[in-house]
């Protein structure tokens, strides 16, 4: 088959049909845009070539439009990330003139039908939305927004040193495709909010040295002090590895378990940064 090529809905049903199915079968977001295409070819008897054909160069361009991750604007401060499958969206807290734009397709810079296939299914909408918003309040703590200021010298920079860990989380799934150093960056993180959080609670610097890097000890602190929220904490926990342990280990994990991984550590620190500030930027959101 050569020439032009009708696409139209029929043939977005089936990319994403190939898309889900390569993602399930594990093939990595930087690679399946290849394979989709490649299937898709094959199935419609177009010759498939590298160099490509112009009409091989097409389909790709189609389904990048629909289908990947768009490129980091830098159009504002960014707080940390969402998720979609193992697609990583950095949010950005975009500023115009001002004002913060909290529009969800603004906020992690999606196409439209990004967002449309997200917004199909409410779970992943609202987990989506829920990891976006996290992003954005521990973007506010960080850049100081009025209502977002930490009281005391030593819970500001443990909550802050946590923010830039999600930082650089963030950095590393979506910006590299060897992601194993996520599982440290994440456990400090999560760590060290929990830790601002001790110290707000009345913890001494002998207090924090006797959690050292053991999550479940800071979170009986909090527990045994009727800390509001050290449930949550403690189901957060429950995706968390062991740092010491890790740390000499190399432990096998699909990307999904490490995008989970950062996902709950990047809900730990904005739970601290809710805790320490009194304040969110989230609005009452209900999924489509």
């Amino acid at each position: 088959m050569s020439g032009s090529f009708e696409f139209g809905a029929g043939e977005l049903a089936r990319f994403e049909e190939l898309d889900r199915r390569f993602t399930e079968e594990g093939v990595r977001p930087h690679a399946r845009g290849f394979r989709v295409v490649q299937q898709f070819c094959r199935e419609r008897n177009i010759f498939f070539s590298i160099p490509a054909n112009p009409l091989v160069d097409e389909l790709d361009k189609i389904y990048k439009t629909y289908f990947s991750a768009p490129k980091v604007a830098g159009s504002g401060f960014y707080g940390g990330m969402s998720f979609f499958l193992d697609h990583v969206y950095r949010v950005e807290i975009p500023m115009v003139l001002g004002q913060v734009s909290l529009s969800l397709k603004d906020l992690a810079n999606l196409t439209d039908h990004q967002l449309s296939r997200i917004q199909r299914d409410s779970s992943a909408m609202e987990k989506f939305s829920d990891s976006a918003f996290d992003a954005v309040d521990i973007g506010a703590a960080a850049l100081q927004f009025n209502g977002f200021e930490i009281a005391g010298d030593r819970e500001k920079e443990l909550l802050l040193k946590a923010a830039y860990q999600n930082q650089a989380t963030t950095a590393i799934l979506t910006g590299a495709y060897l992601s194993d150093a996520i599982v440290q960056t994440s456990v400090v993180a999560f760590e060290l909010a929990l830790k601002s959080v001790m110290v707000n609670s009345g913890a001494t610097e002998q207090d924090l040295r006797r959690v050292n890097h053991n999550l479940d000890v800071g979170i009986d602190f909090l527990a045994e002090r009727g800390i509001g929220n050290f449930e949550t904490y403690k189901e957060l926990r429950s995706a968390m590895p062991a740092m010491v342990k890790d740390r000499y280990t190399i432990t096998e994990r699909s990307l999904s378990e490490k995008i989970e991984i950062a996902r709950c550590s990047q809900a730990a620190v904005s739970l601290a940064v809710r805790h320490l500030t009194g304040a969110t930027l989230r609005p009452e959101y209900k999924p489509h």
